[in-house]
Parts: structure tokens; C-alpha cells; sequence
């Protein structure tokens, strides 16, 4: 996880193609994202649109089925 803080937050682009990949980025964002800067975080949520969902998602309060009808 710190490969991934690191390399978010200090790398130019051939290093992003190079060392990160797109699954596992997705997969660790919720918790990636707490651990970089503000500015880096909307960078990257601004940019790709799966990033930016994962975090609506933790931003939005679990909202529960309605109950059925009876």
C-alpha cells in the first residue's frame, strides 16, 4: 500500500503505466485515498470515473431496501 501511496503521489506518467496497475488500484482506492494528500486524491478522482464512484460510494450513507408491502 505504501508502493501505491508513493507512487500516486511522486510519479510522472511513464511510471504510473509502469508500475500501477488498474485493478488493484480500484480495489485498494477506499483506503488509498485516505492515505494521500487532498489535492493528489481529486487529481485522481477528477481523472477516472471508477475512482471518483468508489468514493461517492463511501461518501453516501447505506441506504436499505424497502421493506415489502404486507
Amino acid at each position: 500500500m505504501s508502493y501505491y501511496r508513493i507512487v500516486l503521489a511522486e510519479s510522472q506518467h511513464a511510471d504510473l503505466v509502469r508500475y500501477l496497475n488498474r485493478s488493484l488500484l480500484v480495489s485498494l482506492w477506499s483506503t488509498l485515498r485516505t492515505l494521500i494528500s487532498r489535492g493528489v486524491r481529486e487529481v485522481w478522482e477528477h481523472s477516472f470515473d471508477e475512482l471518483a464512484h468508489s468514493a461517492r460510494l463511501l461518501r453516501e450513507p447505506h441506504r436499505s431496501a424497502p421493506s415489502p408491502a404486507g
